[in-house]
């Protein structure tokens, strides 16, 4: 299966024109192109696969559907957008590494905290 298509792709057919949401459970003669997990996987991860799915759902059987419908039961929020684990770290770091603007209200007066190490805590 393809990883990154073209506009004119979907994200469930690869180059030989097989669909990957075919199959039902306990048919052996249309068994399951791929198992559950993988299928939730890539509807949480890739917005292609959700666009793809879209556009495959009514193509596809009745018994092909119902399957797919009770796969995304088991976890509905696979099928909202959302940002991964690497977009929410670069904007925390993004956010950490920003610029500081300090105001001058007052000359900052040392505190000493001294049910700590002894550092000196300067407050503006």
């Amino acid at each position: 299966m393809s990883y990154s298509n073209s506009r004119m792709d979907n994200f469930w057919i690869d180059r030989q024109g097989s669909n990957y949401l075919k199959g039902i459970e306990g048919d052996r003669e249309n068994p399951p192109r791929l198992p559950a997990y993988i299928i939730l996987d890539f509807l949480k991860d890739y917005p292609d696969a959700r666009k793809g799915y879209y556009e495959l759902k009514d193509t596809l059987q009745a018994d092909e559907q119902e399957r797919l419908e009770n796969i995304i039961k088991t976890s509905p929020n696979v099928m909202i957008d959302q940002r991964n684990h690497q977009e929410d770290e670069d904007y925390t770091q993004k956010r950490l590494n920003g610029d500081v603007i300090r105001l001058p209200t007052q000359q900052a007066q040392p505190v000493k905290d001294e049910s700590r190490s002894g550092l000196v805590l300067r407050c503006y």
